[in-house]
C-alpha cells in the first residue's frame, strides 16, 4: 500500500503442486495422507504456473493464483488484502459466503482422508 504511490505494486503468488522433478522427490517422502489432499487441486505444468504468475504480476494483481482451488483460496484468503478492481472486490463480499460453504466440503473430505490414513497406520501397528 505504501508503494503504489511510487508504482510499486507487490504479489502474492499462490503457486499450485507444479510438475517439476522437484516435485517428484517430494512426492517420495510425503505422508499419503497429505499426498491424497493434494492431488484434489491438481497438477499444473511449470509453463502454464509461470505464465500465470508473470500475468499476475504484470497486471499489478496483489493475489495471483493458478487453477480453480487457487482462485478458491485467493478469494477465501482476501481479507484486508487490496484489489485489483472494485468489481473484484464486490465479487469477493458476494461470493464469500458461497465459498465458504464449498470449502467446509473439502475440509470435510481431507478430515476423513486424515482420519482414514490415522486407522491404517494403527491396523499397521497391530498387524506388526
Amino acid at each position: 500500500m505504501e508503494l503504489r504511490p511510487y508504482g510499486i505494486t507487490v504479489s502474492v503468488a499462490y503457486p499450485p503442486d507444479t510438475e517439476t522433478p522437484g516435485f517428484a522427490i517430494e512426492n517420495m517422502n510425503k505422508p499419503e495422507e497429505t499426498r491424497l489432499i493434494s492431488q484434489s487441486a491438481g497438477l499444473f505444468s511449470p509453463k502454464k504456473v509461470a505464465r500465470d504468475i508473470i500475468s499476475g504480476m504484470r497486471a499489478g494483481d496483489f493475489s495471483i493464483y493458478t487453477g480453480l482451488d487457487g482462485w478458491m483460496l485467493a478469494n477465501l484468503t482476501a481479507g484486508m488484502g487490496p484489489i485489483s478492481s472494485i468489481a473484484e472486490g464486490v465479487l469477493q463480499v458476494l461470493l464469500m459466503p458461497l465459498l465458504r460453504l464449498i470449502s467446509l466440503f473439502y475440509v470435510a473430505q481431507f478430515d476423513g482422508i486424515v482420519r482414514n490414513g490415522k486407522v491404517k497406520r494403527e491396523v499397521s501397528k497391530k498387524s506388526s
